[in-house]
């Protein structure tokens, strides 16, 4: 695949670069001092790339030799590079021994790149300080030579401690990689993209694995690699020794071999990623010690049909359990006082699920796409529902929100459809946007007094209801909130100005037939007062009375409304009956034009 967009790319470039081809011959000796090299020869460039260290590049074989010792010097942009000119015509890089790091973007668009020879030992190649990903030549290359030995078969010796960043990145060829017992530490992106891996070995115990440093995912080589071996056995029922008190990041990440998993009670941590992608693994027993559970611990591990969590855990984290299909039921303690973000996102098999009092947040996405829900409990410490918690769980077909919750998050039950009834309590504040955004099911729909807004699209296209009530206390709603809300026959609602903001508001909903209008700021108006003066007509035709005119036949004013202002009814032919109240004291100009 490399060598295919290689070489697309090269037919390009040379097309690209056909006249500049032609000018590098002719550059002068100051265009080349700048570029940091002189000419020695018709068709050989040289010059320095460090304090020690020197680079020649071949053009008639296409050949870039970095020698001498110690640091590249950090270019401070990659046309800075003194072999940027001939980029494309690098066809074998090698570099010697005595290189302790090389710059960011060295052999950036160096796409004629096949292949890589370093005059030194693996240790050696380690221990090299890449920059970036365009820093080491393998970006683009397919071979890395070492030693003058084509590496397919990595062996990492005991006296290596660390592995670089970007220390093997791209290193398509590799089939496996042994990894010595002295290794701690291994960089970001090490392994990234060594999509041949089949075996990963480790020369020392089960201990030692746990407690290596992974910086990241494709740091570890069980990422791509399927087997992993340990002190020569193949790890499928594994067994973490009692030495160990936590399970490192990334430790077991991408091990599809695994099939069980036993934590002794010494560990106290479960890390980040640590089991994520274990495919193969069915059961997995967490021990009373652990008090929390990384993020995507055990995400994406498929074959998990059940687990239980322990009391003595505090803290689940961001999608721990995320797309653990074949979980049917998880039981979460009281212990928990915090769920992540994305949690059990996609968790398609789960039926219903109790979280307990302790818990006093719930994250963002938590339960997204659980659409094998069918019922949810609530407990009385959770204070917001966030952004997405219950998003496309199509199978929900009743919550129960308690009185502790003030906040209802953006698209928190969004796509539900199988919601029937939603009771929205005295102590919510706010309904995000799209919070019940196409809940077709919806046939009921409470809102309670401590609503003081209602967000955009928060009840699009939930067309099931037949009427709703908006309480006194919500000053706004936002663009879209019940926009396709065909169903509404009745409606009730505060005679507030600054509602009208958006003729989408109530779009669409053209089946009303009646309405009520309670006090709300005072006055019924037809444009928001605060961005119009009172001669313009501009927000009439926004109104829902006026969008369900043909349908609308009777208007109720109740007590407490002290006027009507200009065009407030303008056009509502509709209209059979109006009942104003004593409060009323004045009526604006056109208030029934053409009623």
């Amino acid at each position: 695949m490399k060598k295919a967009h290689k070489f697309l790319l090269s037919v390009f470039v040379a097309m690209f670069l056909l006249v500049g081809t032609a000018t590098v011959n002719y550059l002068s000796e100051s265009d080349l001092k700048l570029l940091g090299g002189t000419t020695a020869s018709a068709a050989t460039y040289n010059g320095t790339c460090g304090e020690n260290l020197t680079w020649t590049f071949d053009e008639s074989t296409g050949e870039l030799v970095i020698s001498g010792t110690g640091e590249m010097t950090a270019y401070p942009s990659t046309s800075a590079v003194p072999w940027y000119s001939y980029r494309t015509s690098i066809v074998t890089v090698k570099v010697s021994n005595g290189v302790t790091s090389i710059g960011s973007d060295a052999f950036y668009y160096c796409s004629s790149l096949e292949n890589v020879y370093y005059t030194g030992d693996v240790a050696g190649w380690c221990a090299i300080s890449f920059s970036n990903y365009a820093s080491n030549p393998m970006y683009y290359a397919d071979n890395l030579y070492i030693g003058g030995e084509l590496v397919t078969e990595l062996v990492i010796p005991d006296s290596v401690t660390s592995i670089g960043n970007y220390a093997f990145r791209d290193c398509t060829g590799l089939t496996s990689v042994t990894i010595g017992n002295s290794v701690t530490s291994i960089g970001s992106y090490a392994f990234s993209n060594c999509s041949s891996l089949e075996n990963v070995y480790y020369t020392g115990d089960v201990a030692g694995w746990c407690a290596i440093s992974f910086s990241d995912s494709s740091s570890n080589p069980t990422y791509y690699a399927d087997n992993l071996y340990i002190d020569g056995e193949l790890i499928t029922d594994l067994v973490i020794p009692d030495s160990v008190t936590s399970i490192g990041d990334y430790a077991f990440h991408g091990c599809t071999g695994l099939t069980s998993v036993t934590i002794p009670d010494s560990v106290t941590c479960i890390g980040n990623y640590a089991f994520r992608g274990c495919t193969g693994l069915t059961s997995i027993t967490i021990p009373d010690s652990v008090t929390s559970i990384g993020n995507s611990a055990f995400r994406g591990c498929t074959g998990l049909t059940s687990i239980t969590i322990p009391d003595s855990v505090t803290s689940i984290g961001n999608y721990a359990f995320s797309g653990c299909k074949g979980l049917t039921s998880i039981t979460i303690p009281d212990s928990v006082t915090s769920i992540g973000d994305y949690a059990f996102y996609g968790c398609t098999g789960l039926t219903s699920i109790t979280i307990p009092d302790s818990v006093t947040s719930i994250g963002d996405y938590v339960f997204r796409d659980c659409s094998g829900l069918t019922s949810v409990t609530i407990g009385n410490s959770v204070t917001s529902i966030g952004d997405g918690t219950f998003y496309n769980c199509t199978g929900l077909t009743s919550v129960t929100i308690p009185d502790s919750v003030t906040s209802i998050g953006n698209s928190a039950f969004r796509g539900c459809t199988g919601l029937t009834s939603i009771t929205i309590p005295d102590s919510v504040t706010s309904i995000g946007g799209s919070a019940f955004d196409g809940c077709t099911g919806l046939t009921s729909v409470t809102i309670s007094d401590g609503v003081t807004s209602i967000g955009s699209y928060a009840f699009y296209n939930c067309t099931g209801f037949t009427s709703i009530t908006i309480p006194d206390s919500v000053t706004s709603i936002g663009n879209y909130a019940f926009y396709n809300c065909s169903g509404i026959t009745k409606l009730t609602m505060p005679a507030s100005a600054k509602i009208y903001n958006s003729e989408y508001t109530f779009y669409n909903c053209t089946n009303i037939e009646k309405i009520t209008l309670t006090k709300g700021n005072g006055t019924v108006q037809s444009y928001d007062t605060s961005t119009s003066s009172s001669s313009t007509i501009t927000y009439y035709q926004y109104t829902p009375w006026y969008i369900s005119r043909n349908k609308c036949t009777e208007m109720v004013i109740e007590d407490g409304v002290t006027g009507i202002g200009n065009y407030a009814f303008y056009y509502c032919t509709g209209l059979t009956s109006i009942t104003i109240p004593d409060s009323v004291t004045s009526i604006g100009s056109s208030a029934f034009y053409n009623c």
